[in-house]
């Protein structure tokens, strides 16, 4: 059975009027919350995502091969040869 998720307080059937309204006055008075900017792959145009891509897949790649890398290092006999 599908559950009707409210997309903002208003919709919300459990709450009271009262509650309601404050939850409305408080999300105004923080500010409204982002509005959708555009299509989905707009995103993709943008040269911070894929900066931001790029940190991230450098950083797991590193973390990987640290992964694999220190066990054999650490497996070595530790004395001098």
């Amino acid at each position: 059975m599908a559950r009707h998720h409210p997309r903002h307080p208003g919709e919300a059937e459990w709450l009271s009027a009262a509650e309601r309204d404050y939850i409305e006055k408080s999300r105004t008075a923080e500010g409204e919350p982002l509005k959708n900017q555009g299509p989905f792959k707009a995103a993709f145009s943008s040269p911070i995502v894929w900066l931001f891509a790029l940190i991230y897949t450098l950083t797991q790649l590193g973390l990987l091969g640290l992964s694999m890398w220190l066990p054999s290092v650490l497996k070595r006999p530790s004395t001098p040869t």
